[in-house]
């Protein structure tokens, strides 16, 4: 074994260590996102995405969440635009259930 061989093999092991497990359904958890970074909100901001409701309603949704919140982590509108369009998989979110009419 070369000392590049022996290399390489200590890195991909510290690699491998250093990745984020998956978060709840599948989600990569983000340290850096706002809404990843806190369960109670990255769960009620992913519902209410999944319903379709707006930015600003989801933000308003979280007044009583983000008023408890130290101002670097309160939730703001682009940080809900922004872990929608990198975290927020609408597919991995189940589809409510729907009433269908027999024609």
């Amino acid at each position: 074994m070369s000392v590049t061989e022996a290399a390489s093999g200590v890195v991909d092991e510290s690699v491998e260590s250093t990745q984020l497990a998956p978060g709840a359904n599948g989600f990569h958890l983000e340290p850096r996102c706002r809404i990843c970074r806190n369960d109670q909100v990255r769960t009620k901001v992913n519902d209410l995405l999944a319903t379709g409701a707006s930015y600003a309603m989801v933000l308003r949704a979280l007044g009583d969440d983000n008023a408890t919140l130290e101002q670097r982590d309160r939730v703001t509108i682009d940080s809900i635009r922004n872990h929608t369009a990198r975290h927020f998989r609408f597919s991995r979110w189940r589809a409510p259930p729907s009433s269908t009419c027999a024609a």
